[in-house]
């Protein structure tokens, strides 16, 4: 391998309407295209048409708070060929804890984010993600090179689910010793400095990831490919993908089982935000996953319920951003991840909260019979490949049961500020009390479960 650059081609089919053609260029970052531009990692870029080579224009646009490098060019006759290298030592200082793409001798690692040309025909930034278009990706490797990932040739919905194409790429003589265990189902796999060996601490791991991959399949549906969990790309937490996720490596002393929510949070991803999104509801995804997450990895005994209590009852009464911003707030979308400012604590700790009293709401109108978990299940499928709106959220819950989920949002989503202490705690008692969390959860709160736990929300 030994490679500095992979070299892209990109066919554009047909044109939009519009008389000059812009084309979003990479990188591309996780929910927004770019917050600011620094550095460019596409090198000899060329766009030709049946004619021959056409001129085009650098510039950068704005789509709803969100940076985006752009080409732009006259209509051609098409279809449109653009090529170029995408540099793999390519790092953006304000997204260090992003994983970075790179190829060494022996292994590699990619994401859509950086082979990601996809046509601009204006809208917002959430229109743009979700418009259904045809994309066909080849990943031409050569023989001595073994994908580990997305499949070879695969098919995106839309542009959203190409910046979620994950790879890694492994020489063929060092590929045993970087696949570290699997099955006909999935494949943990090594790349990046660490020396990484199928020890106890990583054993223990698989056999809980094996444990939530078999919920969410019970749940969901199987994929149509084997998962695969890249160890060594992230520097914290997680990286959701179409078939395959980015994780940190396991730490030592993770009593609570923090490690495995956050196994669960990405394997829920597959499904939640990256197959399926929402149009006005820009709190959901993180929101969702953090929630069915935690419940999902309590009710299988693989983290300590302290550790659920601690996200799902936090005091959010003095984060400026939560007392500043609603759920619902549309700048938001774009600013999830915005280093100059920490909006974790809205989208992910609000936003599960907010679930949980869905969840509860849910259960209680439906004897139990009904979950947040089933009707997520239920969007995701109904919506796959596209995107839900409000009002099919709405629905999809009253139809479960007759639960009036618009009042809720309008009274926690659609109003800025922390929600109260004693609603939290009443809810999540209700919950437990209906073994929202597990047969285990479910005895009288011990002694030592009281107060808050020191423990600060890892972000993935």
């Amino acid at each position: 391998m030994g490679l500095s650059s992979i070299r892209v081609t990109v066919n554009i089919l047909e044109a939009g309407s519009a008389d000059e053609q812009t084309l979003i260029l990479p990188p591309v970052y996780a929910d927004n295209p770019m917050l600011k531009p620094r550095g460019f990692p596409v090198e000899s870029l060329s766009v030709t048409d049946q004619t021959g080579m056409l001129a085009f224009s650098y510039d950068s646009i704005e789509i709803d708070g969100a940076f985006a490098r752009t080409i732009s060019f006259s209509a051609a006759s098409f279809p449109i060929q653009l090529k170029y290298s995408a540099k793999l030592d390519y790092q953006d200082s304000l997204h260090a804890f992003m994983p970075r793409p790179h190829v060494s001798s022996r292994e590699g690692y990619l994401q859509g984010a950086y082979h990601f040309a996809v046509p601009y025909e204006g809208g917002s930034l959430v229109e743009f993600w979700r418009r259904q278009r045809s994309i066909k990706v080849n990943y031409a490797r050569g023989k001595n090179v073994v994908l580990m990932g997305d499949p070879p040739q695969v098919d995106f919905n839309n542009a959203y689910e190409l910046l979620f194409s994950t790879n890694a790429l492994l020489a063929a003589s060092h590929g045993d010793e970087r696949v570290l265990t699997g099955s006909s189902e999935y494949s943990f796999v090594s790349v990046g400095d660490a020396s990484h060996k199928l020890n106890p601490l990583l054993e223990e791991r698989v056999g809980a990831f094996q444990s939530l991959l078999g919920s969410a399949f019970d749940r969901f549906g199987k994929l149509p490919v084997p998962v695969v969990v890249i160890l060594g790309a992230m520097s914290g937490g997680g990286l959701e993908g179409m078939s395959a996720f980015s994780i940190l490596d396991p730490w030592e002393d993770d009593t609570l089982g923090i490690y495995n929510t956050v196994l669960a949070h990405e394997i829920l991803h597959f499904w939640v935000g990256v197959r399926t999104g929402e149009y006005d509801l820009p709190w959901w995804k993180e929101g969702t996953t953090t929630y069915l997450g935690l419940q999902l990895t309590a009710q299988r005994e693989l983290c300590d319920i302290r550790y659920v209590r601690d996200i799902l009852l936090r005091d959010l009464s003095n984060q400026e951003d939560v007392q500043q911003f609603s759920l619902n707030d549309p700048n938001i979308r774009a600013r999830i991840f915005d280093p100059e400012r920490d909006f974790g604590d809205l989208v992910y700790v609000k936003g599960a909260q907010l679930s949980m009293i869905l969840d509860e709401a849910i259960r209680k109108n439906t004897s139990n019979t009904e979950t947040l978990l089933g009707i997520t299940a239920g969007l995701t499928a109904e919506y796959d490949g596209g995107a839900f709106g409000r009002s099919d959220f709405t629905r999809a819950i009253r139809k479960a049961g007759g639960t009036d989920a618009e009042n809720i949002l309008k009274q926690y989503a659609d109003t800025p500020g922390a929600i109260h202490s004693d609603t939290l705690v009443a809810v999540f008692q209700r919950l437990r009390n209906r073994g929202a969390f597990g047969a285990s959860a479910m005895a009288k709160r011990s002694s030592n479960e009281k107060g808050d736990m020191p423990l600060k929300l890892r972000k993935y």
